[in-house]
């Protein structure tokens, strides 16, 4: 019963600000409305159009308006006094405790009003809000409450979305319970006349008999009972909508009563954060700050504080739509949803402190500095939520990083001579798997290399820097170590070298011009196991790396030429060859 009253006390009490507002609006209309002049008829004519004008409207001032409200508060409040007298002299003349509780419920539900009435006329006479007066710091808030209130919308529009399961769930729990009933009175009046046919006592009997007409009226309400709640069980199971309907609707609801609402809120958030970050994108280039080279650690600060101002920009207007559509529940689950990621941002909050290092360029990676990532070297542009990083040797050498792939990384100062990429396209060059091909195109990507006979290998670019390429492009050396045999060992140091030598120089001018053979020298390397050994050297230039197998080749050749014509014996199996061609290499 408590519960009743407090419920409809609470549903009254909202009511009343509303009555006394209208209230007063009705007091004031009639007088407002007499003040307002009256149109001419339309059958006026020209004499009467012609008559006086009538005299000015004089609008009330505060002073009478304020009286005109007391004066309706007051029929009010009285009106109200003269209900809760009638409803008393009804709680009087009832005798049944269901009618007294009925008529008491009213009587305070109009003391209620009567109150209110009260002290909306107390704060129209002072022009002080009563409520605000009394609650001065005097009541602690009540933050459970407090917060029950705000969640009750919520969990209203919650049970809406659930109440037809909820029905039907409800009314098989009641069939069953009823139905457990029905079996327990069937079996106690089962007992009762079991007793009944062996009691003899007269007293006894009575009490058997009153017992088992009472049993029998609590089977009979069961039963009555049971097939209300299965013929309602039935209709509701009846006019259950399938899954895919109740879908359909449920999005259909929703998009008429909070789709809309959620979608404006959406735009506004995007347009307000979205077109505040062009705005600055559009204002940078004007700013005398940041057309500077380097900007300082203020600038930085202007820069982040502007994002998140952009950011918190978007959230309030996004609040602000909700707000303006009354939408408690969407505007609930949005500050829920807020709520729950500024408590999630705690385990976070390291990670955003290391970000907005970077971004104030406190942190381990610099602007303007070198950088190593995914193996190959990038210079920082700029640092912000996301990092531009430029490799000029690359083909589209840009990249665009969010700002956590920074986070594992360090730059360094770098010299202005120092190679961003190990080749350059067009280059000749030998990998430390064997390859040997040029260079005809290099990506953040791929590595494509061309080799002898047209053939493309291509190569992830930072596979590629991994396999440590050898560049021939500008200058390289072709090594060949050839050997005698021992029969000529007193000639081995004196004379052989000059004569390899000066043949070498002779022949090599078919393959290449003077001007790319930069040096050729055979020295006496070692006595091996059954050979005089020498090491031919040969540097070309970078235009020749083309040639760098048939060069290899050819040295042999050339040595082997002049052994046939000095009489000089090439012991079996001492031919060694340091560079050789791979075997697809085809010249």
């Amino acid at each position: 019963m408590f519960s009743r009253s407090h419920s409809l006390s609470a549903a009254l009490a909202r009511g009343l600000v509303t009555s006394g507002v209208m209230a007063v609006l009705a007091t004031l209309l009639p007088l407002v409305s007499a003040q307002q002049p009256a149109e001419p008829p339309p059958t006026a004519t020209a004499e009467a159009s012609a008559a006086p004008k009538p005299e000015p409207v004089v609008e009330p001032t505060p002073e009478e308006k304020s009286l005109a409200a007391i004066s309706s508060l007051r029929t009010s409040i009285m009106a109200v006094e003269a209900e809760i007298e009638a409803v008393r002299k009804q709680l009087k003349a009832v005798s049944t405790p269901a009618e007294q509780e009925k008529f008491a419920e009213e009587i305070q539900a109009k003391n209620l009003q009567r109150d209110q009435l009260v002290r909306d006329l107390e704060t129209v006479a002072t022009g002080v809000d009563l409520e605000a007066y009394l609650q001065n710091g005097n009541a602690p808030a009540d933050i459970s409450k407090e917060f029950e209130d705000f969640l009750r919308p919520i969990i209203g529009e919650l049970k809406d979305l659930t109440s037809k399961p909820r029905e039907i769930e409800g009314l098989r729990t009641k069939v069953a319970q009823t139905e457990r009933q029905i079996e327990q009175a069937k079996s106690g009046i089962s007992h009762i006349d079991e007793l009944l046919a062996v009691a003899k006592e007269a007293a006894i009997l009575k009490e058997l008999r009153n017992l088992r007409t009472e049993w029998g009226k609590k089977l009979e309400r069961a039963e009555n009972d049971l097939n209300v709640a299965q013929f309602k069980l039935t209709e509701a199971e009846a006019s259950r909508s399938s899954v895919f309907t109740s879908a359909r609707e449920a999005v259909a609801g929703f998009w008429r009563t909070r789709g809309r609402n959620f979608l404006t809120a959406m735009v506004a958030f995007v347009l307000v954060w979205f077109g505040l970050r062009v705005l600055y994108r559009k204002i940078l280039p004007y700013s005398p700050i940041h057309r500077r080279k380097d900007r300082s650690f203020y600038v930085r600060v202007l820069d982040v504080a502007y994002q998140l101002f952009a950011l918190f920009a978007g959230i309030f207007a996004a609040i602000l739509v909700l707000y303006a559509a009354s939408d408690w529940v969407l505007l609930g689950l949005l500050l829920i949803f807020l709520a729950g990621l500024a408590w999630a941002s705690k385990q976070a909050a390291p990670r955003f402190f290391e970000q907005a290092k970077l971004m104030l360029n406190l942190g381990s990676v610099r602007e303007g500095e070198r950088v190593i990532f995914n193996g190959v070297p990038w210079q920082v542009k700029q640092i912000n939520v996301y990092t531009d990083l430029e490799n000029p040797a690359l083909l589209g050498g840009h990249l665009r990083l969010p700002i956590r792939d920074l986070e594992p990384l360090n730059s360094r100062p770098f010299e202005s001579k120092e190679l961003w990429f190990p080749t350059r396209e067009g280059d000749w060059v030998i990998l430390s798997d064997e390859t040997y091909g040029r260079v005809i195109q290099q990506t953040p990507d791929w590595v494509t290399l061309i080799q002898l006979g047209g053939a493309r290998k291509i190569y992830a670019t930072p596979d590629f820097v991994a396999l440590s390429p050898r560049n021939l492009s500008l200058n390289f050396r072709v090594s060949v170590t050839f050997g005698i045999d021992y029969q000529h060992q007193a000639v081995s140091t004196t004379e052989v070298p000059p004569i390899f030598l000066a043949r070498l120089e002779k022949d090599l001018l078919g393959l290449v011009t003077a001007d790319e053979i930069i040096n050729i020298g055979v020295e006496f390397e070692s006595a091996g196991a059954s050979s005089l050994d020498y090491a031919i050297l040969a540097d070309f230039a970078g235009s020749a790396a083309s040639k760098n197998n048939k060069l290899t080749r050819a040295i042999s050749r050339i040595c082997v030429d002049v052994c046939n014509e000095q009489g000089w014996v090439i012991p079996f199996t001492q031919i060694t060859v340091h560079q050789a061609a791979p075997p697809e290499s085809v010249d």
